[in-house]
């Protein structure tokens, strides 16, 4: 009897075809473990106003798994599900508007639990985040 290896399957998790492009990692649904000097490098680039595809391609982690991890050590977020829309949902997938922003920054900047800025603009967790990271909209003392 003739035993035989199944082929092999090679997973890039982040190839970027250029330097500098957006890191994907199409298995990154669960939440990576982060190092102490992970977490410490990912929020100094967060306060210097790194946006997340700059701060996910020096550090070499997904974008996601940066949106995620600094949702909860930026932001505070303590919730399970960060990609669900929150309020009715009607904000998902859609730009924001200038008002919209504006609004954001008001309360990230008072520090408005992000879940409770995310519920009033009808996004998510993530949307939110992401897009407060992209315009360097902090929370106090950050």
């Amino acid at each position: 009897m003739t035993r035989t290896a199944p082929d092999a399957t090679i997973v890039t998790r982040t190839g970027p075809k250029s330097a500098g492009a957006p890191l994907k990692d199409p298995y990154a649904e669960a939440d990576r473990e982060w190092t102490a000097a992970e977490d410490a490098r990912a929020r100094e680039l967060a306060a210097d106003g790194f946006e997340v595809k700059a701060i996910a391609v020096r550090m070499r982690i997904d974008q996601k798994q940066v949106v995620r991890r600094l949702a909860r050590t930026v932001y505070g977020y303590s919730g399970r599900d960060i990609l669900k829309p929150l309020g009715n949902g009607s904000g998902h997938r859609k730009g924001y508007e200038k008002e919209e922003l504006d609004l954001m920054r008001s309360f990230i900047e008072s520090g408005v639990a992000i879940e409770d800025v995310a519920a009033r603009l009808n996004r998510s967790v993530d949307g939110v985040v992401w897009r407060a990271l992209n315009h360097r909209m902090l929370p106090p003392g950050i």
